[in-house]
């Protein structure tokens, strides 16, 4: 996912991504030095609704800085 878009700036530790299983879409990221998957979210697609990706996102970068 374009992180830009959302106005998110990552670590470059994070990796976001999403991945459709069924009609499902699964947003999650990866913190690659903690060996760490993270689902930030499960939604019915379509439609694509992300309008709290960015606290969800902001919530991923908080925990890691912990």
């Amino acid at each position: 996912m374009d992180t830009l878009k959302l106005g998110v700036e990552l670590p470059s530790t994070i990796g976001l991504y999403r991945i459709r299983v069924e009609s499902w879409r699964v947003v999650y990221v990866v913190e690659e030095e903690l060996q760490l998957l993270t689902v930030l979210t499960v939604r019915k697609r379509p439609p694509y609704q992300y309008d709290n990706l960015h606290e969800l996102l902001s919530e991923a970068i908080a925990n890691e800085e912990e």
